[in-house]
């Protein structure tokens, strides 16, 4: 009450020169009693009296007229601050819907890689015992039984004893697709990439592909799906449906 009290005599000029300043001070630092003052004055516009006498329900009555207000304000921001509460929950809602519509029409890499794989026959590399080469044969054998990691060992041995030959390269990079070492299977047909390799480079940029399809690098999957449409290759068909589908 004091306060309000002091704002009726600063409107009255009874305030002396020293309590005025004092006031006017308060009124710059705190925003709450300028606008007990501007309250004050509109209700003086409305009444014309601005007496003290007999004033104190009427201030009481500015007091609580002045809690209305900071109600309705408190209210307001409430309700503002619900709109956009509201406002972000949608947002979410339908970031949250279009990524779980993208993932049920695009397929991951995983179910891309298990549509497309499959492991290259081999019987027409038994050939090769034309020109008595018992190691390859013994490899691709145990290739196709499935026995991966002795087929692996034989492959390895023969490229080491013969770095050209691209068959075994090709062969024991598919046997470590077999056995989830894409990274070692991606280094065997990229080698047959480089050295341009015209039977089995085709063979070698499709399963190079499906690698990186597989380990989430589609970027580079695509310009080997795009050579292998291009040239009409062996995979013309099943590289033209992996390329619409990666898009």
């Amino acid at each position: 009450m004091k306060d309000l009290e002091q704002l009726v005599q600063f409107l009255d000029g009874e305030l002396n020169e020293v309590e005025k300043q004092q006031l006017i001070e308060k009124l710059k630092n705190n925003p709450g009693l300028s606008e007990k003052l501007d309250l004050i004055k509109d209700f003086d516009a409305l009444t014309g009296d601005k007496q003290l006498s007999g004033f104190e329900d009427t201030l009481k009555e500015v007091e609580v007229d002045f809690m209305k207000r900071k109600q309705a304000t408190s209210r307001l921001q409430l309700k503002f601050w619900m709109q956009v509460a509201a406002a972000v929950l949608i947002l979410i809602s339908a970031a949250t819907y279009f990524l779980v519509i993208k993932e049920k029409t695009s397929p991951s890499a995983d179910s891309l890689y298990a549509s497309y794989y499959q492991k290259l026959p081999a019987d027409y590399a038994t050939r090769s015992n034309e020109n008595g080469n018992d190691l390859f044969i013994n490899a691709i054998k145990l290739y196709n039984e499935n026995r991966y990691d002795e087929a692996i060992s034989i492959f390895n041995k023969i490229i080491q004893a013969d770095p050209s030959n691209n068959a075994a390269r090709l062969f024991l990079g598919i046997c470590y697709t077999e056995t989830n070492n894409f990274q070692k299977a991606s280094g065997l047909f990229n080698d047959i990439l480089i050295k341009h390799d015209p039977i089995f480079e085709e063979h070698a940029a499709w399963y190079l592909s499906l690698c990186y399809i597989k380990t989430k690098k589609p970027d580079l999957a695509k310009p080997l799906l795009n050579n292998l449409v291009e040239t009409r290759s062996f995979y013309v068909g099943k590289a033209s449906e992996l390329l619409r589908k990666l898009k």
